[in-house]
């Protein structure tokens, strides 16, 4: 059984709550989660061990797809930054978790066709981005446009002023 099914059942039989267990990768684990890629079990385990898949279940009840995403992506960011897990299984285990939340449609495991995932760099970058220029034009959010520009490396700092500075000028000379 692959990581996405077995959540999925899980939550069906035990409700979402079981997400905040502290237990879940052992449950995944007897439920052989891990058969068809037992190095998932690690990634699984330390997303646990860290509270970031409970940190995901709890936004989840928030009720608003834009923060829970925020989120997985800092689940996605904080996990690749140890470089210690390929990034593929990061993302595969995040997915996993929105699809066991009804979040997300079905999804590919690893190795498998149609399967993808960031590469950690550019895609990220994008999305920080957007999120600060989104946060500053519509919400008026200057704190959160800095907040996603402290998590970008001064080249992409660079990159993201100017992207931003060109956007607005855009966005302002249309009106």
């Amino acid at each position: 059984m692959k990581l996405h099914e077995a959540l999925r059942d899980l939550v069906r039989r035990s409700g979402r709550e079981v997400l905040a267990r502290s237990d879940l990768a052992a449950l995944l684990a007897r439920g052989h989660a891990f058969d068809s890629c037992p190095a998932l079990g690690e990634v699984v385990g330390e997303a646990v061990r860290r509270g970031y898949v409970r940190d995901l279940y709890q936004r989840s009840l928030k009720g608003s797809m834009f923060w829970y995403r925020e989120k997985a992506y800092g689940v996605r960011k904080a996990m690749a930054g140890n470089r210690r897990y390929w990034q593929a299984f990061i993302d595969y285990t995040v997915d996993s978790v929105s699809y066991a939340l009804g979040l997300s449609g079905p999804i590919a495991a690893p190795f498998e066709p149609g399967f993808s995932y960031t590469s950690g760099y550019f895609n990220g970058m994008i999305f920080m981005l957007l999120s600060g220029l989104i946060s500053v034009l519509i919400l008026g959010n200057a704190a959160f446009a800095w907040w996603a520009a402290s998590q970008i490396e001064w080249l992409e700092l660079l990159f993201a002023f100017l992207f931003g500075w060109a956007a607005v000028h855009l966005f302002r000379s249309r009106r």
